[in-house]
């Protein structure tokens, strides 16, 4: 495991108006089992737990933020997440993902449509880069 700076880029397009959002942070990015890991802490204080394995992503966040994502290039996937009004399910269509792990460099790309209920809410990209 190393520790690594950096920067978390989101962007969400919504029929009327888009939202960003982008911080820099410390990380620990490692390998084990196969699968490359990547531990942080988003700007609210929730911890995030990203795990990219065989093509698939899966992003736990807990603490103020507490949901469960899961991403695979070209399928629509099931998440839940813990909203104020309750428990969602939502689906993430993701039509593009894209990482690179090497000794001194890691970077990740997702974009991916959200739905719930198969009602399209937004377009979005979750982006992180190493930046140390």
């Amino acid at each position: 495991m190393k520790h690594a700076q950096i920067q978390v880029k989101t962007t969400q397009k919504y029929s009327n108006h888009s939202d960003k959002d982008m911080f820099k942070t410390d990380a620990t990015i490692g390998e084990k089992e196969g699968a490359i890991y990547v531990l942080y802490k988003q700007a609210d204080g929730s911890d995030v737990n990203l795990k990219l394995k065989d093509g698939v992503i899966t992003v736990k966040f807990t603490g103020a933020t507490k949901a469960n994502w899961l991403f695979e290039n070209g399928k629509k996937t099931s998440s839940t997440s813990h909203t104020p009004q309750g428990q969602m399910i939502f689906e993430a269509d993701t039509s593009n993902l894209e990482f690179e792990c090497m000794e001194d460099h890691f970077s990740l790309k997702i974009c991916y449509a959200l739905y719930t209920h198969n009602k399209k809410l937004s377009e979005n990209t979750f982006e992180i880069l190493q930046v140390d």
